[in-house]
């Protein structure tokens, strides 16, 4: 589940960076608008994974460290 989550939100991310990357926007700014809004979800999607702990058992335990309440006030801050 985490890698697929994190898959989608790669790409997502990626091929806003694609349309933004161009010297000239040539993507009708609607378009950009809405892949904007799909990477903001997807970022959500992904640290709210993060938060269940639905991360893989090979994670270096570095990156265990964040409680759940810390993830749940920077997902705080995102809320519409």
């Amino acid at each position: 589940i985490f890698e697929f989550i994190q898959t989608e939100f790669e790409e997502c991310t990626e091929t806003l960076s694609q349309i933004i990357a161009r010297p000239y926007l040539r993507t009708p700014k609607h378009r950009i608008v809405q892949v904007t809004k799909t990477v903001k979800r997807k970022r959500l999607e992904f640290l709210e994974t993060i938060a269940r702990g639905l991360i893989p058992p090979d994670t270096p335990p570095s990156l265990k460290k964040f409680s759940r309440q810390r993830w749940k006030y920077l997902l705080k801050d995102d809320v519409d």
